[in-house]
């Protein structure tokens, strides 16, 4: 906040302390944080990352809240597995929310992190089951959805991950974290032609897609497409110029094309 008056344009304080509302569970003021900070600096991804996040959150924890109130009473684990995961305390966290989930293995809440602190531990077998389960009582946690499409990437199950991110198009078309992802997945199964397409489709939904661009540029540079190659990453470089991968690659690029 300090920062902020001091310098009202930041637009990273503003992200930051929307990161901060968030672990307070004051997810509207984050939102709104996260908001602002995309309106100073719309090309700050990690502030669409964080504010795509602070949506989801909110939605689990109303959820959640509501289920407790429900049933009147609060599930401390949650409160106690929550603040261990967001510290990087994985073990202790996966502890707490198993926890919660013996004695009510309906809780969404729980479930969702627990599948998290596997996947940042690299368990990804139990990350994936975990968000199974969570998908199975609540289909529509597009963020599980790309969680777990992610652990079956993690574990290079190409076919599942794009399974997955293929289901989150379907009822979410304009997701360019998604269509991204599903890129990734087919680059890594050697579609490069669809990796290609997909990619081009998550730069088309959000322009300043810096990832995607990479990405691009490294399926173009596989492909022998020099020029292209060399296009993808200079329009990374004008949306970051201080990318030292973009830089790299793009020497790379040069030195293909014999330049």
């Amino acid at each position: 906040k300090l920062a902020i008056k001091i310098n009202p344009d930041y637009s990273k304080a503003h992200d930051n302390l929307g990161f901060a509302y968030r672990q307070k569970n004051m997810f509207d003021e984050a939102i709104a944080e996260h908001n602002l900070a995309l309106k100073i600096n719309p090309k700050d991804m990690e502030a669409k990352k964080n504010l795509d996040i602070a949506c989801e959150e909110k939605k689990i924890y109303e959820k959640t809240k509501a289920y407790q109130i429900a049933n009147k009473g609060i599930a401390p684990g949650n409160i106690t597995g929550y603040n261990q995961y967001v510290r990087g305390f994985f073990d202790e966290a996966i502890l707490s929310f198993k926890k919660v989930l013996a004695e009510d293995p309906k809780d969404s809440m729980a479930s969702y992190y627990l599948g998290n602190a596997y996947s940042m531990k690299g368990m990804l077998d139990d990350a994936i089951r975990v968000y199974k389960e969570t998908l199975a009582q609540d289909p529509s946690n597009v963020l599980a959805q790309l969680n777990l499409g992610d652990a079956y990437l993690g574990k290079g199950v190409c076919d599942e991950a794009i399974q997955e991110y293929e289901k989150i198009l379907k009822t979410h078309p304009d997701n360019s974290r998604a269509m991204y992802k599903l890129g990734e997945a087919y680059a890594d199964k050697g579609l490069l032609d669809k990796a290609t397409t997909a990619f081009h489709k998550a730069i088309a939904m959000n322009p300043n897609f810096t990832e995607a661009y990479d990405k691009l540029g490294t399926v173009y540079l596989q492909r022998g497409f020099y020029e292209e190659a060399i296009a993808s990453w200079k329009k990374l470089l004008e949306l970051n110029p201080a990318s030292s991968r973009a830089h790299f690659h793009l020497g790379l690029a040069y030195a293909g094309k014999n330049m």
